[in-house]
């Protein structure tokens, strides 16, 4: 090899090495560097989601599909836990708040309906201090409900999703 090709392939070799040289290789494609910042930017966004969601114990979401109003709604946590004072719920009106269960205990619904009937209905039925996840109410014409959960008491999997699939949010207790 002669001197100023050796002198090349130097000065190509440095470039290659220099930090501010351009992240992308000569055809414009993504680097493993990149790649590995931006997996790792996911991972670090999921488990600090993880930790947020956590903070917030169990989303519970109240519709009333009724074409009456609903009175005296109220969220508690029985067995040594707060109770959560609601405003009436319109026909088509839906409200959502956080609960934070403090030992176990279990989450229910009241409600009094337009004929005057009290209703108590199971929404959570075992919670503990540190479980989270999602609940959701539908109050259907006679009182009846329909209730679907999911609570998860190991740690918060659904991170951020949990939070971007309620709108409107209250906090109940942190």
């Amino acid at each position: 090899m002669t001197r100023n090709r050796k002198r090349q392939a130097i000065v190509l070799g440095s470039t290659r090495l220099n930090p501010a040289h351009k992240a992308t290789n000569q055809s414009g494609a993504i680097t493993i560097g990149q790649i590995l910042l931006i997996l790792g930017t996911v991972v670090l966004l999921y488990v600090l989601g993880v930790f947020v969601r956590q903070r917030f114990g169990i989303g519970i979401t109240l519709r009333n599909e009724t074409s009456e109003n609903l009175r005296n709604v109220q969220i508690r946590i029985k067995s040594r836990g707060p109770t959560y004072n609601l405003a009436d719920l319109n026909p088509g009106q839906k409200h959502h708040l956080f609960v934070t269960p403090v030992t176990e205990s279990n989450v229910n619904t009241l409600f009094t309906d337009a004929a005057g009937r009290k209703h108590d209905e199971i929404v959570v039925g075992y919670a503990e201090q540190g479980y989270c996840g999602n609940a959701t109410v539908i109050i259907r014409r006679g009182g009846s409900t329909q209730v679907s959960e999911h609570v998860d008491p190991v740690f918060c999997a659904r991170s951020w999703l949990d939070f971007l699939a309620t709108s409107n949010l209250q906090v109940g207790a942190l």
